[in-house]
């Protein structure tokens, strides 16, 4: 990528005009923890429940106007790009291997004038505490018994797909899965949004009838992890959405 490029939601901002002017201050994340009060003791305990607090940080950004007469127009067409209720994807050229879940608030025009060649602002983004690398967002077709290593920094929710039917277990690092009467078809667990469905025709219906291990869904855990499976699966892919801890 490019000095100063970031893509959001899809729009590349810097084909667009719009620059990071300079590298962020971004603070590692913050373990979410909980304070435990022992009476009688002067230090107190603390209980991490596993997670990891969302992480903040300001973008100094400018955009150089097309026209200095439409300058300010070009600022709230762009700046309306950035806003949204939900979270998105973002690439930053600081980080290129990375996509980070992003939610930018809080845009502030650094001046305003209705004659200008380029326009600074800031915003603030508010991100997931997890970062994801660019080598984990693709399907990998796997074997019955596959290793697949995880190099990075935090456990990932992956993404298993199959085509199969009957009763099928799949088998994640020694846990079971169960699947039971499914007609032949594509199926997917999502453990990163909790879901279990069919494929047809594009469309995503839920099977949570036909899953048995209940509010139970992979992951990969750090280093090495084996996926294997029984019955009849014809075809499987994995997108293990590999990730670190900001």
């Amino acid at each position: 990528m490019r000095s100063g490029e970031f893509i959001f939601n899809d729009i590349n901002f810097y084909e667009n005009n719009v620059y990071i002017q300079e590298r962020p201050e971004i603070s590692r994340a913050y373990r979410n923890e909980t304070i435990i009060e022992i009476p009688g003791r002067y230090t107190p305990l603390t209980k991490w429940d596993g997670t990891y607090l969302p992480v903040e940080f300001t973008l100094s950004l400018f955009l150089k106007a097309r026209k200095p007469e439409t300058a300010i127009e070009e600022y709230y067409n762009m700046t309306s790009k950035l806003q949204d209720p939900v979270s998105h994807l973002a690439r930053f050229y600081f980080d290129e291997n990375y996509y980070y879940s992003v939610k930018f608030t809080e845009i502030n025009l650094s001046y305003q004038t209705n004659y200008v060649a380029g326009v600074p602002f800031t915003v603030k983004a508010t991100c997931s505490p997890l970062k994801k690398d660019l080598s984990g967002i693709y399907p990998t077709d796997v074997e019955n018994g596959t290793k697949v290593y995880n190099i990075n920094s935090s456990i990932s929710q992956p993404l298993i797909e199959f085509t199969g039917s009957g009763n099928i277990t799949i088998n994640v690092n020694g846990t079971e899965f169960v699947f039971k009467n499914l007609l032949t078809g594509d199926y997917a667990i999502d453990s990163e949004v909790r879901e279990v469905y069919q494929v047809i025709d594009g469309n995503f219906v839920s099977i949570n009838n036909k899953y048995y291990s209940k509010n139970s869904f992979p992951f990969f855990d750090l280093e090495e992890n084996i996926i294997s499976w029984n019955g009849n699966v014809s075809e499987m892919k994995v997108t293990p959405k590999w990730a670190s801890v900001i």
